[in-house]
């Protein structure tokens, strides 16, 4: 339902969408609903939004879409969060994302629902993924489970010296708490981390960098690829 006290309907004349738009109306409860779709998931198919906008609105065009991804938009500023879109080179698909704009990079890393072992093996991933060769006519890499339930995110960098203060991979662990993570606890939160829209399985047994990723954490996904590769994201996918 429409909160109170506000007009049921939204009007939109010259606001910018071009000339179709001129005295475009759709509900209120249009905005309001996708609002709460996309803070529910964090990230959903564009698709599926047009989808769900032209059901609420009795259309057969998506005319309507821009317009009400415009009022989404400026309804969640107050929140700090931003609603943005983002292109998947894996598939070609576009997609809109929830961005947390005032958490620091250590919340962003998907909030509280993982530990900080769990994330750092996140973040072991996103790296194997950036350094992996992409397949041909692809932007970033396709990585298969096997490398990747093998990747170890307590592993010091080469060069890194054991015996130098805190230096060695126990007391990193230490540092960390808890225990080990098992190849089948990784196998799970790969699982995780397409469902939660952070990795993207384009088939199966193969992953790479998910749209959420590339919306809400674009500034480490960036740092982990090639400089080349990050160009071309950020101009023709982000």
């Amino acid at each position: 339902m429409p909160p109170r006290g506000r007009s049921a309907t939204q009007q939109h004349d010259n606001d910018g969408a071009g000339p179709s738009s001129s005295g475009l109306t759709f509900p209120e409860y249009v905005p309001f609903a996708i609002t709460q779709s996309v803070l529910a998931e964090g990230v959903i198919p564009e698709d599926e939004v047009k989808a769900m906008i032209r059901r609420l609105t009795n259309r057969t065009n998506d005319d309507a879409f821009a317009l009400v991804l415009r009022k989404v938009q400026a309804d969640v500023k107050f929140l700090d969060i931003g609603i943005e879109r983002v292109k998947l080179p894996a598939n070609k698909s576009w997609y809109l994302c929830a961005i947390n704009k005032d958490a620091d990079e250590s919340s962003k890393l998907m909030g509280s629902k993982y530990n900080a072992e769990q994330i750092q093996y996140f973040k072991a991933v996103l790296e194997a993924i950036g350094k992996a060769a992409p397949p041909e006519e692809g932007l970033i890499a396709q990585v298969g489970r096997i490398a990747l339930v093998n990747v170890d995110p307590l592993r010091e960098p080469a060069g890194a010296g054991a015996a130098g203060e805190g230096g060695s991979q126990a007391a990193g662990a230490a540092a960390r708490g808890g225990r080990k993570l098992s190849m089948v606890d990784k196998g799970e939160l790969l699982k995780g981390f397409v469902q939660d829209g952070w990795l993207h399985e384009p088939r199966q047994g193969y992953y790479t960098m998910g749209p959420r990723t590339l919306s809400e954490l674009k500034d480490y996904a960036l740092s982990v690829l090639h400089p080349e590769v990050a160009e071309e994201l950020q101009r023709d996918y982000m």
